[in-house]
């Protein structure tokens, strides 16, 4: 057993002491002493001995005297001695796990019940402990629902995972989280699982639960959840929570038939609060907005807030004509809300519009869409009114139409559709035939690649605000884009139109000084036409740009010249280089002894006060030759040369 041959192994004490190991050996011999003395009837030792190539082996020692003389002394003892080494290192090995696997399930934040097969308890961690209220010695034996009472959001039980894994004989995992009912009554969110426990034959002994407290992480998350639904400010549903369930009232009406109403609301002169006062008082208005809303609304209606100013009702089960009566009682009740702050007070109102949701197919967005044009009605037709979406025929609908053609606008923009034409401007007076000038004009190329007509995007180019924007991109490119071409072309001078919203803003001179810098070209070949009405709206601004327009050299000329009632007071306020005369005139000038008599005063002022005059819409050979006999400077229209793309006439 340990490798010695019989001389080997010695036949006295000391031989055999010497062969255990130094720190077994006292606890040997005390054992050893007690049962020679008379103490025990045997002695059982577990110590090491050393085998003969130098390594320890660990021996259970089991002797007992069996001769002893008249005093009692151990005359003869016989023993045995087994090599229990391996049982020993299982043993350690075993201990160490175990030890390990208490200290781990000790120290993790993960709660765990061990149980029998009955599902009775007979094992709790610390966690396990803390989360359900019970200590491990009180929930011993006894029955796991006892200890680890689960529910639902409801409030209705929820079946034991223990149970069922027992049942199932495999791991059960609960999809959702569960509520765990402490013995104090405290609730956790929790998520478990359990599994159950077999020896190496397959008995199932037990199982083994495992759970984590996710009260925070449920309680961010429905946390998180509110916030991506709801207005942080108002606490009413969001944009994205309101399109949800208008998608869901549209699928009700196109399947069940039912009839609803989405209603559009925008505030009336919250601006001003907002602007004045602040916008913590901006904030304040809108929560009591928000509450007032809430208070009017039927229980089964939708109030949310959009955004900026805007809320939107959803009105379900409703005609169009009971929405229009809940509309006007909203309107109603904003403009009795009196508003203070900083002992001021403000009264506000609200603009809506309405649109039915019917079963025809029209999708979510173009409800909205609908329904905010009709509040954009609603508004210019006075305010604090109601407006219904009622198809192509309608004021809503019309402006609808405008929306869809100012966003085509912003793409053409981006997308680079606008495209540069020019009309010839014929010079009437002699020895003039040598000299070109093009008045600039634009078109828009539309999705299908048809060029558009000015008429076709100028008036919702102007409602929103779009005018500067296309300005800029004029004189951007013919100045820039077309410099090289008319730099080669010193004959040509070209007029450019400039709209009222343009003349207003004050950072178009340094924007056209530095592209009239970069082209390259003569100040003196630039002409900026600008319409009588735009400046008598803008006069203070025209002034000043005229002024400096012309003192860098460029020329300016007042378009449509007459159409104003006021025209000749004006031209007194400030020098323009010519006048160009509406067309309105020149048209019947061959049959109209009025507007004939028109055209010649104004051509005999502009001449008294040194301007060029132009006869604008000259559309036949009669009336270009009436205009020269009248001694105009400068004729244009289908009679001298229809528009062509600028890069033709370069």
């Amino acid at each position: 057993m340990l490798g010695y041959a019989d001389d080997e192994v010695g036949v006295t004490v000391a031989d055999w002491s010497e062969r255990v190991h130094p720190e077994d050996l006292p606890r040997c011999w005390a054992m050893i002493n007690d049962h020679l003395a008379g103490r025990s009837p045997d002695f059982v030792l577990e110590h090491r001995m050393r085998a003969r190539d130098g390594s320890w082996r660990w021996i259970l020692d089991r002797g007992k005297a069996v001769e002893r003389d008249a005093d009692g002394r151990a005359r003869r003892v016989i023993g045995t001695h087994t090599d229990i080494t391996d049982h020993v290192e299982l043993a350690e090995a075993l201990f160490e796990e175990k030890e390990r696997l208490r200290v781990t399930l000790h120290s993790i934040g993960d709660a765990v019940i061990s149980t029998d097969a009955l599902a009775r308890v007979t094992f709790m961690n610390p966690a396990a402990e803390q989360m359900t209220g019970w200590s491990a010695e009180e929930g011993m034996g006894r029955p796991l629902y006892q200890v680890f009472r689960l529910i639902d959001e409801s409030g209705h039980a929820v079946p034991d995972p223990v149970e069922s894994c027992l049942a199932r004989m495999q791991p059960y995992y609960l999809d959702t989280d569960v509520i765990l009912l402490a013995r104090d009554g405290d609730r956790r969110h929790i998520r478990d699982s359990a599994a159950p426990v077999r020896t190496a034959s397959g008995e199932v002994i037990g199982a083994v639960l495992v759970f984590q407290d996710v009260t925070r992480d449920r309680t961010l998350q429905q946390a998180l959840a509110h916030s991506a639904t709801h207005d942080s400010l108002t606490g009413l549903p969001n944009r994205v929570a309101f399109e949800r369930a208008l998608l869901e009232a549209c699928e009700q009406a196109r399947r069940d038939g039912r009839r609803h109403v989405l209603c559009f609301m925008d505030l009336d002169r919250f601006k001003i609060v907002n602007d004045g006062a602040g916008h913590a008082a901006g904030d304040a208005l809108l929560r009591d907005i928000a509450n007032l809303l809430r208070r009017l609304s039927r229980g089964r209606d939708l109030v949310a807030r959009l955004g900026g100013d805007e809320f939107a009702m959803l009105l379900r089960d409703c005609s169009v004509d009971d929405g229009v009566t809940i509309a006007r009682q909203f309107i109603r009740a904003v403009a009795e809300l009196r508003f203070t702050w900083d002992d001021k007070s403000y009264q506000i109102g609200a603009s809506v519009g309405l649109t039915a949701v019917a079963g025809d197919g029209t999708r979510a967005d173009e409800l909205l869409s609908q329904a905010d044009v009709a509040c954009y009605t609603a508004k210019t037709a006075g305010r604090s009114q109601v407006s219904i979406y009622g198809g192509d025929g309608s004021a809503a609908q019309r402006h609808r139409r405008e929306i869809q053609v100012a966003a085509g606008i912003r793409d053409a923009i981006e997308a680079g559709r606008f495209r540069l034409f020019a009309q010839e401007i014929r010079d009437l007076r002699p020895g003039r035939d040598g000299a070109r000038h093009v008045e600039i004009l634009l078109r828009m190329q539309d999705d299908n690649g048809e060029m558009v007509e000015p008429s076709g995007f100028i008036p919702a180019s102007e409602r929103y605000d779009l005018m500067g924007n296309i300005d800029r991109w004029v004189i951007r490119t013919a100045l820039h884009g077309y410099g090289a071409q008319l730099r080669a072309a010193p004959d040509l001078s070209i007029g450019i139109n400039l709209s009222a919203n343009t003349l207003d803003d004050p950072f178009l001179w340094p924007f056209l000084k530095e592209e009239l810098a970069a082209s390259g070209l003569n100040p003196g070949r630039l002409h900026f036409e600008i319409t009588e009405t735009a400046v008598i709206n803008n006069l203070a601004a025209a002034s000043r740009f005229i002024a400096k327009v012309r003192a860098a050299g460029c020329a300016v000329v007042l378009d449509d010249f007459g159409s104003g009632l006021s025209s000749f007071a004006y031209l007194r306020q400030f020098p323009v280089d010519g006048l160009k005369i509406d067309g309105g005139f020149i048209r019947q000038i061959t049959t109209s002894a009025v507007d004939r008599a028109i055209v010649e005063s104004i051509n005999a002022i502009g001449h008294r006060l040194g301007t060029v005059t132009v006869a604008e819409q000259v559309e036949d050979a009669e009336t270009l030759a009436l205009v020269r006999a009248m001694g105009i400077d400068q004729a244009q229209g289908f009679a001298v040369g229809r528009p062509r793309p600028l890069d033709s006439m370069l």
